[in-house]
């Protein structure tokens, strides 16, 4: 965590830029007016606030229509954290429902992810310094980095939509994401996410794990440490 931290430090402030393709087969309604969505989780939504129409405020509670793959939903919801350009929000009511659509909707978007390797050369140095470094890229939702020395993991960071799994020292960390902008390993940031001592479900655990499965040219002995260490986490 120590070299999270002394990114973070570094990270100055800014208004948040959203990737508007990152959830084309989503569209969220509140109101009758159409949000763009930043980020999604088995447990809540970020949308983008629109400049035109009031702001929901921390703590209000609304309803919001969701067309996921063209199948829609309403889901009753609280307003838990606000910035400048972004609004999360909490599932209150019909949780499996939502639920079952959104690992619905994982499924589909893993099946369509083409993992390649890329020039770990344009990651941050500090990676290079803890080893080896491997990095494969699928999409801005679906990342791993990786060091190593000898053949031995020394280090690694799983990215999974709003999930952030590091490893580093043999210490596991599970990470959340509030923020989609949130990407340290490319001097981008935000100090919206946060360690946390919840459990994954295991419907969607094993879809992140199918996820390190497919990665081409990470070799087996990694993979299963991986999916071992992934399997800590399982609710």
């Amino acid at each position: 965590m120590k070299i999270l931290k002394n990114l973070l430090k570094k990270i100055k402030p800014r208004d948040t830029r959203i990737k508007i393709n990152a959830f084309h087969d989503v569209r969220a309604f509140v109101s009758g007016q159409e949000y763009l969505v930043s980020n999604i989780s088995v447990t809540g939504i970020g949308l983008v606030l629109p400049g035109s129409v009031r702001s929901p405020r921390k703590g209000d509670k609304d309803f919001v229509k969701l067309l996921i793959n063209n199948r829609e939903i309403t889901i009753r919801v609280k307003v838990v954290y606000r910035t400048s350009k972004l609004a999360g929000f909490e599932v209150l009511e019909d949780q499996e429902k939502y639920k079952k659509e959104i690992l619905r909707y994982f499924e589909t978007e893993l099946e369509s992810v083409s993992v390649k390797r890329m020039d770990s050369k344009r990651l941050d140095p500090k990676f290079s310094k803890i080893g080896k470094c491997e990095w494969y890229f699928g999409d801005s939702n679906h990342e791993l980095i990786l060091t190593q020395r000898s053949g031995v993991i020394s280090f690694y960071q799983l990215k999974y939509y709003d999930y952030f799994i590091e490893k580093k020292e043999g210490k596991l960390t599970l990470l959340i994401c509030k923020d989609e902008e949130f990407d340290f390993t490319r001097h981008k940031g935000s100090s919206l996410a946060e360690s946390t001592s919840q459990k994954i479900s295991g419907e969607l655990l094993d879809i992140i794990i199918r996820f390190v499965q497919y990665i081409p040219e990470l070799s087996p002995a990694f993979k299963d440490e991986v999916t071992s260490d992934l399997n800590t986490f399982r609710k």
